[in-house]
């Protein structure tokens, strides 16, 4: 909206959501969502797939965003000068207290 219709950066939030999309496939197709609170449950991923927000097992592709990619927007948002960020949805997070909170990695880097 900035750069096609002009609107001020200062008057733009990105939107992040806190699921992913699982392609089932490797080829891609029809993504089905998967709450984040649920890739950690049932997905177990490794530090590098953490990292990465992208799990690759199976013949499937789950992408994500992950602390790493959230942390990469926040600077992104603040770097650019945007008015701020919005979460979709804070039910699907993990626990508040958990170190993979996403929720808690927005606030650490808001600062």
């Amino acid at each position: 909206y900035h750069d096609d219709f002009g609107v001020p950066k200062n008057k733009l939030v990105l939107g992040v959501p806190f699921y992913g999309r699982d392609f089932k496939t490797a080829s891609g197709g029809f993504a089905e969502a998967v709450e984040y609170k649920d890739i950690l449950a049932n997905y177990n991923p490794t530090s590098d797939e953490l990292t990465a927000g992208h799990i690759n097992r199976d013949g499937f592709n789950l992408f994500f965003n992950s602390q790493e990619r959230i942390s990469q927007k926040v600077e992104h948002v603040k770097t650019d000068e945007f008015r701020g960020i919005t979460i979709w949805e804070l039910g699907q997070n993990t626990n508040i207290d958990s170190p993979l909170s996403l929720t808690k990695n927005i606030l650490i880097n808001l600062e």
